[in-house]
This record gives structure tokens, sequence and C-alpha cells, in this order.
């Protein structure tokens, strides 16, 4: 029988395996600091065994890259933390980063399930959605029995099966608007979370970054997101619903940086990357007109933000180019 670890990687496994490895040792560092800094004890358990296992999947990145003869990525090591820099964040802000972070492991690893023919990358990425799912399940115990966790707003059961009549259920009719469907209101409190996170971070980075240059960018994002978050809050009262509060979350008054600029950059831009993907699924599942136009709107936005990043990273020689194609028009002229 055939062994399937002996074929080549394809374009695809080998894409999922390098942003998979890049995004894992980013992550490594921000849960370095977490645990040298964190103070409630059940907050400390849940970072400490998140970051054994993340250890444990960067090692087995390592083993299969070098199998494959394939250049381990760069990524990001020691020298993007500073390990004795003082306390950045609030445990609650690290508890619901983890959450989060899960949330997005989930995303792409379900990714590598699908496009790995290679049962041997397909494992690799199967038992990495078990793990995520597992610290979930734990953090957002964590989270309710803390009272931490965020609800989004309650409705009434429905009393009736109800089919759609008029056009009027997704066009405005004389200005009036029918109330947001429970699908579309999970939308705005996931968008909500993610802002509120985001800009946490965002004030954190510009709070302890030297950069003139990403400090700017920085404040350009912390506008962004408290303008994101005023429509989403706004969508939510024109309905009569209490948007969720994430008054738990903080950053504390220390100006002395615990990651790299490089890091600092990667991580908002890879959340801005991830942001516009599912920016495009609340628009697929928002058929209103007022809203479709807000998310065609967000969507300009955060992709021109994340332009502007890019671009910034590149300056910098902080971004590490994925594995591409040849170029068959040079190799032909060599």
């Amino acid at each position: 029988m055939e062994d399937k670890t002996k074929m080549d990687l394809t374009s695809s496994e080998m894409s999922i395996l390098w942003k998979t490895y890049i995004f894992e040792t980013l992550n490594r560092c921000i849960l370095k600091h977490f645990i040298a800094t964190v103070e409630d004890n059940e907050i400390a358990t849940i970072i400490k065994d998140k970051l054994n296992t993340k250890e444990q999947r960067i090692r087995t990145l390592t083993e299969i890259f070098k199998k494959e003869n394939f250049p381990v990525p760069i990524g990001f090591t020691d020298h993007d933390i500073n390990v004795s820099a003082p306390r950045l964040f609030t445990d609650a802000f690290m508890a619901h980063y983890i959450y989060y972070m899960a949330t997005m492991a989930i995303d792409n690893y379900r990714i590598g399930v699908t496009v790995s023919p290679r049962a041997d990358i397909r494992q690799f990425f199967i038992s990495g959605i078990n793990t995520f799912i597992q610290f979930t399940d734990r953090i957002m115990d964590c989270l309710l029995q803390k009272g931490l966790f965020a609800r989004s707003p309650y409705v009434p059961y429905p009393k009736q099966i109800d089919f759609v009549q008029e056009t009027s259920f997704i066009h405005d009719i004389f200005g009036k608007k029918r109330p947001l469907q429970t699908i579309q209101i999970s939308h705005v409190c996931l968008n909500l979370q993610r802002n509120a996170i985001g800009q946490q971070l965002l004030i954190a980075f510009k709070q302890t970054a030297k950069s003139e240059e990403v400090k700017a960018y920085m404040d350009e994002g912390i506008k962004l997101s408290s303008s994101l978050m005023e429509t989403f809050n706004t969508l939510l009262k024109e309905d009569d619903l209490i948007p969720p509060s994430y008054s738990g979350l903080g950053v504390t008054d220390s100006t002395e940086a615990p990651f790299s600029e490089k890091l600092m950059l990667s991580l908002i831009t890879s959340l801005n990357a991830y942001a516009i993907s599912l920016y495009g699924l609340s628009l697929s599942e928002s058929a209103r007109d007022d809203l479709f136009a807000w998310y065609t709107k967000i969507l300009a936005q955060t992709g021109e933000y994340g332009m502007d990043g890019a671009k910034l990273m590149i300056k910098n020689g902080y971004l590490e180019e994925p594995p591409k194609a040849p170029n068959r028009e040079s190799l032909a002229k060599a």
C-alpha cells in the first residue's frame, strides 16, 4: 500500500503549514508574556497548558519542515519578546484573548483539514482542532464563572413559524426597517467582541511602541475600531437591545514594550485580515439594505487599513514572504 507521507506537499499544504507556523510562534510570544504577568491562578493554569501544547505543535511543524527539506520559517522567536517587561494586560483581557485566539485557530485548522490530501498533515490539523475545542470550552467556563463572558442580548422565543412574504424583508419601505434577526444580532455581537479585543491591543501597542510611524498606525486602528463599535452598538440599540459590555478588558499604564514592533504589526495585520473574512460572512447573512451598505463600507475601511499595515511591515523589513510559485519567465531567461 502506498505510503501517503511520501507524497510531496501540495501548494495548499505548504501554505497552511507555513501560515500556521508563523501564527503559532507569534502567539507563543504573547503567552510567554501572559504567563510571566498573570495573577489569577485559574487563568494562569489555562495559559500554561495552552503554552505547552503550542510548543508541541511548533515542534511538530518544525519536524515536518525538516523532513520535507523545506526551510523552517523564521516566524517569531525570543528576540521578539522581553519577558522581564512589566504587566501590560489585565487578567480579564488575557482570558478573552485566549478565547478569541482559540476560535480563530479552529477556523484556520479546519481549513488545514480540508486542503490536506496527506494523512499525516490532515491528522496534525484534526488533532489541533480537538485541542482548541477543549481550550475554548475551558476558557468559556472560566469566563462565565468569573462573570467576564459578555453574553449577546436575549430575545423572546418565536411563537410560530413564519415565511417571508414581501420584499420589505430586504428593502426599507418608507424608511422603516424590520427588526434584526438573531443571526444578524449574533454577527453584530461577534464583531463587537473582535473590535473590543483588537482595540485594547492597539492601545497597548501604541503605548509601548517606540517608532512614531508604528504609534500613528496603531492610533488609526483605535479610531477605526471605535467607529465600528459605535456602529454595532447603534444597530442593537435601535431595536432596544442592550449591547454586550467588555469593560473587564484593560491595559495597564506600562510603557515598556514586551513585544517587538515586528510582532505588534504582524498581529494587528493578521487580525485585520481575519476580520475581513468574517465581515464578508456577516455581509452574506445580512439581508437588509442598510446592513449590506454598512458591511460593504466596513470591508473597504478594514481592507485599506490592512494594506497600510502591510506597507509599513514591508518598509521595515518585517514581512516574511510565503512560499510561492516559480517565475517561469525569469527561469526561461536564466
